[in-house]
């Protein structure tokens, strides 16, 4: 059984016993939810939202927590950016492309928001995702469009 959008939010609530943060939100809502291991398209072993190797049968709000600390060591000013920039750095971390990206966070740390959109789609991962149609294409998208939208609003 593989949920999706709500019914993975509803999971992860029912599971955590309580109304999720925005960031297990957002992980939940775009990983979804598998109860049964499988192989993701690279051939990792996959379950719950989205989680592998050591974070596999970890509790979600742990890997969570987890990947949100890893956002703020590589991107320092994490906690002082607005929510939607937020959200989406660390639905790049969980995923492994941001922080597999050292261009990007020298752009993004530098507050070159702009070059740093540029650059985060600079990359095989986007252009493989693009061509097989794979969902990874359009959430790195939409962090490129965010990273855009923080350029307008430090320019604000």
């Amino acid at each position: 059984m593989h949920l999706h959008g709500k019914d993975a939010t509803d999971r992860a609530e029912s599971l955590l016993g309580r109304p999720l943060t925005d960031a297990e939100h957002h992980i939940a809502s775009l990983e979804g939810y598998s109860e049964s291991p499988y192989l993701d398209t690279k051939d990792v072993l996959t379950s719950g939202f989205g989680q592998t190797g050591r974070y596999l049968r970890m509790p979600f709000d742990k890997v969570v927590s987890i990947f949100e600390d890893r956002t703020r060591q590589i991107v320092p000013a994490y906690d002082e950016l607005p929510a939607f920039m937020k959200l989406r750095l660390l639905d790049s971390t969980y995923r492994g492309g941001l922080s597999g990206s050292p261009a990007t966070l020298r752009l993004i740390n530098a507050g070159d928001w702009d070059g740093a959109a540029v650059e985060f789609l600079n990359n095989d991962e986007f252009i493989a995702a693009v061509e097989s149609g794979s969902g990874v294409a359009s959430r790195m998208q939409e962090t490129s469009k965010a990273m855009l939208e923080m350029a307008i609003w430090g320019r604000v």
